[in-house]
């Protein structure tokens, strides 16, 4: 795939291209895949030295770093560097809760068709991440009436249910975390548990919560039974397969 997609840039010819990939791409035993892709264009384009960088330094809300190729077009750009990037890194991390903050915290089974999913967003009140998600639509990107609905109307698409069938439902309640499903191959997934804490003496509402729940929409659920206090929730995530714990934010729950 790799060598693939610079066989595509070579017969198609754009002014720049973008190519990202795992960290392992850089292993010696890869060497000869990068060698064969990056000859397909070595002749037209300026390729930069690999980039190694994380999507949090730019704005998104995840710390997963990749790296990147990125080469351009001798006569029609000039020349670009690593450091032309580097520019381009924010100040201000953005956590999973303020880039999910306004949501619909629950979604109905019942709402199966497009019409049906669309559903009332609150406004982002972060003003660095709402700067980006509001103020960066370039002209011509994306659906026009879906954008239009988004910024007059707080409206946003794709909060679909999930309705499994009675059979699918007790296949996955013998499946134990891990094990595969006969049927659709799927894997049932493991549970991540999530550790709440809180500022002030719990109530009994609260001390229900504090256990530890699937790390899922669960503990959003869960969230949302509390009366509404004043008081603040700390998510810690632990995720099983990086064993490391993931602090999210702090939560209101108003």
């Amino acid at each position: 795939m790799f060598v693939k997609f610079f066989k595509l840039v070579k017969e198609c010819k754009p002014k720049f291209f973008v190519a990202e990939n795992v960290l392992g791409i850089l292993d010696d035993q890869y060497d000869v895949i990068r060698k064969t892709a990056f000859r397909q264009v070595e002749d037209d384009y300026a390729l930069i030295d690999p980039m190694k960088f994380k999507a949090s330094d730019f704005g998104a809300p995840t710390s997963r770093e990749r790296v990147f190729f990125i080469g351009y077009r001798r006569d029609a750009l000039s020349n670009l560097s690593k450091e032309d990037f580097e520019k381009q890194k924010v100040s201000e991390i953005t956590t999973v809760a303020k880039a999910l903050q306004g949501l619909p915290t629950r979604i109905n089974s019942e709402w199966l068709s497009e019409e049906q999913s669309w559903r009332p967003v609150k406004p982002l009140s972060t003003p660095y991440f709402k700067k980006y998600v509001d103020g960066n639509i370039p002209d011509g990107m994306g659906d026009v009436e879906a954008v239009r609905l988004y910024k007059e109307e707080g409206l946003i698409s794709g909060n679909f249910g999930t309705r499994h069938s009675p059979e699918v439902q007790k296949r996955y309640e013998k499946l134990k975390p891990g094990q595969n499903d006969p049927v659709s191959r799927s894997v049932r997934l493991k549970k991540m548990g999530c550790a709440l804490h809180f500022e002030q003496e719990p109530v009994q509402t609260k001390e229900a919560i504090k256990r530890f729940v699937p790390f899922t929409q669960r503990h959003i659920e869960l969230l949302h039974l509390a009366k509404p206090l004043d008081y603040k929730v700390f998510l810690i995530g632990s995720n099983s397969h990086h064993r490391s714990g993931i602090v999210l934010d702090k939560l209101e729950i108003v």
